[in-house]
């Protein structure tokens, strides 16, 4: 039926059109990773199963690999997931020494084909709690990735460092 004189028909909303979109699951997918580990003050608020369970649900190009420890650290185990689509990672780690974060960190080191060998990408520095078995790290990666070839763990000073020494390698996964 005709509208009433004197009454504009509201047309389909912007918003309407935008979740119409074949891509609007994918970036809501995204989106909800992003809100699930970020707080409003920019602090990490963390689930690792809710993180998994995301990432494992939401990433078609989700890769897995396994950490083993190096040098002192041979107890050192775990997996990282990476989804180069999502830009989001987590790693689940265990036989990883708790340390003092004042005296020195972990920090993680992504090796990306695209981009320098001898520079490869922050992943984030953080810390494993005392008594904790095992932990679940979000990943932090500075710059976008594209299909890394390795995830190193090093123990660096308080704050992490611009570029490791590699002094202390805690754990390595790689292809292959």
């Amino acid at each position: 039926p005709a509208a009433p004189s004197g009454l504009i028909r509201p047309q389909v909303s912007a918003w309407r059109r935008v979740l119409a979109h074949p891509l609007a699951g994918w970036a809501a997918a995204a989106a909800a990773i992003a809100f699930a580990w970020i707080s409003p003050r920019g602090e990490t608020s963390f689930s690792p199963s809710v993180a998994e369970n995301l990432l494992r649900s939401n990433a078609n190009d989700l890769i897995e690999r396994r950490f083993s420890g190096l040098g002192d650290f041979q107890q050192a185990a775990g997996t990282v997931l990476w989804s180069d689509s999502l830009q989001q990672g987590i790693m689940k780690l265990t036989g990883i020494p708790a340390n003092d974060p004042s005296k020195a960190q972990y920090q993680l080191w992504i090796v990306d084909p695209k981009r320098d060998a001898d520079a490869p990408v922050d992943g984030g520095v953080f810390d494993i709690p005392a008594g904790n078995a095992s932990v679940t790290v979000p990943i932090s990666a500075k710059l976008t990735l594209s299909n890394p070839k390795a995830f190193v763990i090093t123990l660096e000073q308080p704050g992490g460092v611009v570029k490791s020494k590699q002094e202390k390698v805690v754990a390595l996964a790689k292809n292959g």
